[in-house]
């Protein structure tokens, strides 16, 4: 395992971050008990999908509706493992880092209702970014929805994955999840939360530029003067 790259271009910081989840699961192959940790959310979230496929499948030839039941319900609960599994996630971070020989540490754990505010948030962000990709096929002859739809399922793939690299957090010797958090807000953010600051900073209304604020975790003022 590598850090990421310091002061590399945009282009070499997306194949790093592609490359993650391929690093990740060649760990998981290799480690059994990595694996069978990895694996309790997916097996549960696919277990209850099972159980709904069963009971009320899809129109349409038994098994043929039985899988669209499965696939339609895994693709929208694709994100409550990282709700409800997200202290187990932040176990396994722990775990994963003292068996790569990074020291001991142990889980950022947070109570369930930040876990669910926090995909609340996600929840939205997914939603501006797939609004546009959503109505493409409308413009597009053929071949428009079939690109919309890969589209889509690949941006919101990737939200589940982020937001499982999120919960896979971890506390440092000596750190609370204050001061960690802390640390965390001295960081660079993200390109998508500078986004929403400069929007922040460009909107008149007070409140609603505070609520742009809030939203990514910036409790600074609306700028002065602001209606």
């Amino acid at each position: 395992m590598q850090p990421p790259p310091a002061k590399a271009d945009p282009a070499v910081n997306v194949l790093y971050g592609a490359a993650q989840p391929i690093l990740g699961a060649r760990i998981l192959l290799k480690d059994p008990e990595l694996l069978r940790e990895g694996l309790v959310p997916a097996v549960w979230l696919a277990a209850f999908c099972a159980v709904c496929a069963l009971v009320s499948p899809a129109d349409g030839p038994i098994w043929a509706g039985r899988f669209k039941t499965f696939y339609r319900t895994f693709a929208v609960l694709a994100p409550v493992p990282s709700i409800v599994f997200a202290k187990h996630y932040a176990r396994m971070a722990a775990l994963v880092r003292w068996k790569l020989g990074f020291g001991a540490c142990g889980p950022r754990e947070y109570p369930l209702f930040t876990s669910l505010r926090r995909a609340i948030q996600q929840a939205i962000v997914i939603a501006i970014g797939l609004l546009p990709l959503a109505a493409i096929w409308h413009f597009i002859p053929f071949f428009g929805k079939i690109i919309s739809q890969v589209v889509v399922g690949a941006w919101t793939v990737h939200w589940v994955v982020v937001d499982a690299f999120d919960d896979a957090r971890v506390l440092l010797p000596g750190e609370t999840v204050k001061s960690a958090e802390a640390t965390d807000q001295r960081a660079r953010s993200p390109w998508f939360v500078r986004m929403f600051l400069r929007a922040a900073d460009r909107i008149p209304v007070r409140r609603v530029a505070g609520l742009l604020r809030r939203f990514r975790g910036d409790d600074r003022d609306a700028p002065r003067g602001a209606g």
